[in-house]
């Protein structure tokens, strides 16, 4: 009974130690095409760029809105 148990035990040892190999060498083609991937998050930063300048230009048409309510508030000192 001794010597059934010991010799499952190294064949489920050995499967281990397969499975390892087999997991450890598909993690590295999973890395490869990780690269792929941050080459194109490159793109997406500099798309990101236009989006706040374009942002900016929307503060200073800000900026406007509050000049003509100053207006507003002077013909009203006239009234």
């Amino acid at each position: 009974m001794r010597g059934q148990v010991e010799s499952i035990r190294r064949q489920v040892e050995n499967s281990k130690a397969l499975s390892e190999v087999h997991t450890e060498s598909s993690g590295v083609d999973t890395e490869s095409s990780g690269v792929d991937t941050e080459s194109s998050g490159v793109d997406t930063e500099s798309s990101e760029g236009d989006t706040e300048s374009s942002g900016v230009d929307t503060e200073s048409s800000g900026v406007d809105t509050e000049s003509s309510g100053v207006d507003a508030e002077s013909s009203g000192v006239d009234t």
